[in-house]
């Protein structure tokens, strides 16, 4: 059976909890690398607990959480709705940046969650000015507009980057 070690993994979930928020998930985690390192007999985190082998495909399905790819968790393993969901709404309000912001519209609208869970009249704002016409404008910075649906450019109609001078609202 291949096997890998817990360092990579550690390091994936702690940039998680930094980037993400920690929820549901890194408390799963956390519960199950302490159970693992004891049965090895280290504490986690100490010198070495890195090194312990894990299951490859174990480390897969929490890499993959780690990363927010929770389309490929679920093919390796149980991902709570919630987890999903909830780890979703926070990276959406806590996007450091447009780009983040629309990738976090992306993924929550791929996985289905409802915008009720969100608000999208108060999405994070970037600098620079605010927009003249603002119908169908959701977020901005300097040089875009962040829109969706009718507004956007994507042909199924969903979170889209235009750049300010190409914007022509509806």
């Amino acid at each position: 059976m291949a096997s890998t070690t817990l360092g990579p993994i550690t390091e994936a979930m702690r940039d998680h909890d930094r980037t993400y928020a920690p929820g549901s998930e890194s408390a799963q985690w956390q519960e199950y690398c302490e159970a693992t390192c004891n049965d090895y007999g280290t504490e986690p985190y100490a010198d070495g607990a890195d090194d312990i082998t894990v299951d490859a495909g174990w480390a897969d399905f929490w890499m993959a959480v780690a990363t927010r790819d929770y389309k490929r968790a679920a093919t390796l393993g149980h991902v709570p709705e919630e987890w999903d969901h909830a780890t979703l709404c926070r990276s959406i309000t806590s996007a450091p940046d447009l780009d983040e912001l629309c990738e976090a519209l992306k993924a929550a609208s791929d996985a289905g969650v409802d915008t009720g869970a969100y608000d999208v009249t108060s999405l994070p704002l970037f600098v620079g000015p605010v927009p003249e016409d603002g119908i169908g404008i959701y977020s901005w910075d300097e040089t875009r507009y962040l829109t969706c649906g009718d507004y956007g450019t994507r042909s199924d109609g969903g979170w889209c980057l235009v750049p300010r001078e190409e914007w022509v609202s509806a």
